[in-house]
Protein backbone atom coordinates (compact mmCIF):
# COMPACT_ATOMS: atom_id res chain seq x y z
CA UNK A 1 0.00 0.00 0.00
CA UNK A 2 1.05 3.61 -0.36
CA UNK A 3 0.39 6.83 1.56
CA UNK A 4 0.70 10.37 0.23
CA UNK A 5 0.11 13.87 1.49
CA UNK A 6 0.11 17.35 0.01
CA UNK A 7 0.08 20.45 2.15
CA UNK A 8 0.54 24.19 2.09
CA UNK A 9 1.41 26.19 5.18
CA UNK A 10 1.63 29.98 5.31
CA UNK A 11 2.62 32.34 8.12
CA UNK A 12 1.95 36.10 8.03
CA UNK A 13 2.05 39.04 10.42
CA UNK A 14 -0.96 41.32 10.08
CA UNK A 15 -2.57 43.82 12.46
CA UNK A 16 -0.24 42.86 15.32
CA UNK A 17 -1.15 39.17 15.09
CA UNK A 18 0.67 36.15 13.72
CA UNK A 19 -1.59 34.28 11.27
CA UNK A 20 -0.96 30.64 10.39
CA UNK A 21 -2.85 28.80 7.63
CA UNK A 22 -2.69 25.12 6.74
CA UNK A 23 -4.24 23.26 3.81
CA UNK A 24 -3.72 19.49 3.90
CA UNK A 25 -4.88 16.55 1.80
CA UNK A 26 -3.85 12.96 2.49
CA UNK A 27 -4.59 9.71 0.72
CA UNK A 28 -3.94 5.98 0.70
CA UNK A 29 -3.68 3.55 -2.19
CA UNK A 30 -3.68 -0.23 -2.30
CA UNK A 31 -4.90 -2.08 0.79
CA UNK A 32 -3.59 -0.24 3.86
CA UNK A 33 -4.37 -1.63 7.31
CA UNK A 34 -6.93 0.36 9.28
CA UNK A 35 -4.31 1.90 11.59
CA UNK A 36 -2.42 3.35 8.58
CA UNK A 37 -5.42 5.15 7.04
CA UNK A 38 -5.29 8.96 7.00
CA UNK A 39 -7.19 10.49 9.90
CA UNK A 40 -8.43 13.75 11.35
CA UNK A 41 -8.85 14.57 15.02
CA UNK A 42 -5.86 15.01 17.31
CA UNK A 43 -3.61 17.70 18.79
CA UNK A 44 -2.42 18.81 15.33
CA UNK A 45 -5.15 17.92 12.82
CA UNK A 46 -8.71 19.15 13.46
CA UNK A 47 -8.40 20.01 17.14
CA UNK A 48 -11.73 19.70 18.91
CA UNK A 49 -12.53 16.37 17.28
CA UNK A 50 -11.57 13.45 19.51
CA UNK A 51 -8.42 11.54 18.64
CA UNK A 52 -8.42 9.78 15.27
CA UNK A 53 -12.21 9.95 15.02
CA UNK A 54 -12.45 10.57 11.27
CA UNK A 55 -10.68 8.02 9.06
CA UNK A 56 -10.80 7.18 5.41
CA UNK A 57 -8.67 6.60 2.34
CA UNK A 58 -8.74 10.37 1.79
CA UNK A 59 -8.83 13.37 4.14
CA UNK A 60 -8.91 17.13 3.63
CA UNK A 61 -8.21 19.85 6.20
CA UNK A 62 -8.17 23.65 6.26
CA UNK A 63 -6.98 25.40 9.44
CA UNK A 64 -6.67 29.09 10.28
CA UNK A 65 -4.94 30.07 13.53
CA UNK A 66 -4.32 33.53 14.96
CA UNK A 67 -1.55 34.00 17.54
CA UNK A 68 -1.21 37.12 19.71
CA UNK A 69 2.37 37.44 21.03
CA UNK A 70 3.26 39.22 24.28
CA UNK A 71 5.91 39.15 26.99
CA UNK A 72 5.63 38.55 30.72
CA UNK A 73 8.29 39.39 33.30
CA UNK A 74 8.06 36.88 36.13
CA UNK A 75 10.68 36.05 38.76
CA UNK A 76 13.35 38.04 36.90
CA UNK A 77 12.78 36.02 33.73
CA UNK A 78 11.22 37.40 30.59
CA UNK A 79 8.84 34.86 29.06
CA UNK A 80 7.49 35.08 25.53
CA UNK A 81 3.87 33.95 25.39
CA UNK A 82 1.15 33.61 22.77
CA UNK A 83 -2.61 33.44 23.03
CA UNK A 84 -4.07 31.53 20.07
CA UNK A 85 -7.51 31.10 18.52
CA UNK A 86 -8.21 28.59 15.76
CA UNK A 87 -10.90 27.30 13.45
CA UNK A 88 -10.55 24.24 11.23
CA UNK A 89 -12.72 22.30 8.84
CA UNK A 90 -12.07 18.80 7.57
CA UNK A 91 -13.67 15.75 6.04
CA UNK A 92 -12.80 12.17 5.16
CA UNK A 93 -14.03 9.56 2.72
CA UNK A 94 -13.30 6.15 1.22
CA UNK A 95 -13.33 7.49 -2.36
CA UNK A 96 -12.62 10.94 -3.81
CA UNK A 97 -16.31 11.29 -4.77
CA UNK A 98 -17.33 10.43 -1.21
CA UNK A 99 -14.72 12.81 0.19
CA UNK A 100 -16.07 15.77 -1.80
CA UNK A 101 -19.70 14.96 -0.94
CA UNK A 102 -19.26 14.27 2.81
CA UNK A 103 -20.07 16.89 5.42
CA UNK A 104 -17.34 19.18 6.68
CA UNK A 105 -16.60 18.80 10.41
CA UNK A 106 -15.67 22.01 12.22
CA UNK A 107 -13.36 22.43 15.21
CA UNK A 108 -12.88 25.76 17.00
CA UNK A 109 -11.01 26.77 20.12
CA UNK A 110 -8.10 28.53 21.67
CA UNK A 111 -5.10 28.09 23.85
CA UNK A 112 -1.83 29.40 25.14
CA UNK A 113 1.80 28.93 24.21
CA UNK A 114 4.99 29.42 26.21
CA UNK A 115 7.94 30.09 23.90
CA UNK A 116 11.40 29.20 25.19
CA UNK A 117 14.93 29.59 23.82
CA UNK A 118 14.07 32.41 21.44
CA UNK A 119 10.88 30.70 20.24
CA UNK A 120 12.60 27.48 19.16
CA UNK A 121 10.77 25.50 21.87
CA UNK A 122 7.01 25.85 22.35
CA UNK A 123 4.92 24.35 25.16
CA UNK A 124 1.28 24.45 24.12
CA UNK A 125 -2.14 23.91 25.65
CA UNK A 126 -5.38 24.03 23.61
CA UNK A 127 -9.08 23.63 24.28
CA UNK A 128 -11.11 22.69 21.20
CA UNK A 129 -14.81 22.21 20.55
CA UNK A 130 -16.74 20.35 17.86
CA UNK A 131 -20.04 18.54 17.41
CA UNK A 132 -18.38 15.65 19.30
CA UNK A 133 -17.79 17.77 22.42
CA UNK A 134 -14.72 19.42 23.96
CA UNK A 135 -11.14 18.19 23.80
CA UNK A 136 -8.08 19.32 25.77
CA UNK A 137 -4.55 19.08 24.39
CA UNK A 138 -1.07 19.62 25.79
CA UNK A 139 1.93 19.29 23.50
CA UNK A 140 5.38 20.49 22.58
CA UNK A 141 5.59 22.54 19.39
CA UNK A 142 3.05 24.53 17.45
CA UNK A 143 0.16 22.65 15.86
CA UNK A 144 1.71 23.35 12.45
Amino acid sequence: YGLWSAWIQDYRNFAGLNWATQVLQEGASGRPPFYALPFLGDKDKLRGVSDLRLRGRYTQLLTLESRLPFSLNLLSFKHRLQIAAFIAGGRSGQTMDELWSNAIHIGIGGGGRLLLHGGRICVRGDLGFSEYGPSIYAAFGQAF
